[in-house]
């Protein structure tokens, strides 16, 4: 995959600013590879779910894995912001 595109694609979804990929590009494929394999994994988990404690069951869990990530990814924001220096005029 060219890096352009790697670039391109990890902008259009975000994951700069949570991973800190701005300083270091080469952690794209990483990036792009976890997410990809967390996917797969999660495709699978969720049929199984859904198999043994119905459709209910895996809707929550699907919304409370959302929960958290937004959870986590507002805490990430709010330690990156505290790690600023504040500019003084």
């Amino acid at each position: 995959m060219s890096k352009w595109r790697d670039v391109v694609l990890v902008r259009l979804f975000g994951a700069t600013d949570v991973v800190g990929v701005e300083n270091n590009p080469a952690l794209i494929p990483w990036v792009m590879d976890i997410n990809s394999v967390c996917s797969v994994l999660g495709s699978i988990l969720a049929m199984c779910v859904c198999v043994v404690a119905g459709f209910h069951a895996v809707m929550a869990l699907g919304l409370c894995s959302y929960l958290l990530a937004t959870a986590s990814l507002a805490r990430l924001q709010h330690q990156k912001a505290a790690a600023r220096p504040i500019a003084t005029c």
